[in-house]
């Protein structure tokens, strides 16, 4: 789960640094969101597994995993911080209830989506819009 955990941050990671510096803050916030769902979704069973079984782990192995997810948090916390700096957050949003709420979200597509209902694409486009329009400035 660790490995999960790890691989779900290095890929939104990998997507964020192939962005151009000049990349506004909200753009770098939806690439993350594909980022995450492309692995949620597509490319690890690992990162799923985090979400469904993270509750159930010995308190060793929970405390591993809570440290890569606090790096991983930073990661959000860092993109939305520099977002609101940039003013492209709506004033009034509590960020850490934005972030806990965007993760949520993200964290339980795997519980829902099944690509015979819908597109890879159309799931992660519509996350990216809701986030976009959710968060943003009008």
């Amino acid at each position: 789960m660790v490995v999960g955990q790890l691989r779900l941050r290095e890929h939104v990671e990998t997507e964020l640094a192939a962005l151009p510096a000049s990349t506004p803050p909200m753009d770098r916030i939806c690439a993350a969101v594909q980022a995450h769902l492309q692995v949620a979704l597509d490319l690890s069973d690992f990162a799923t597994a985090v979400t469904r079984n993270s509750g159930q782990l010995p308190d060793e192995v929970r405390a591993r995993l809570r440290e890569e997810s606090s790096t991983y948090l930073a990661l959000w916390r860092d993109l939305l911080a520099t977002a609101k700096a940039a003013g492209a957050i709506r004033d009034g949003l509590d960020l850490r209830a934005a972030r806990m709420l965007v993760m949520g979200a993200r964290n339980w597509t795997p519980e829902w989506w099944n690509p015979r209902q819908g597109s890879l694409t159309a799931v992660i486009r519509t996350a990216q819009g809701l986030v976009r329009h959710g968060l943003g400035t009008p």
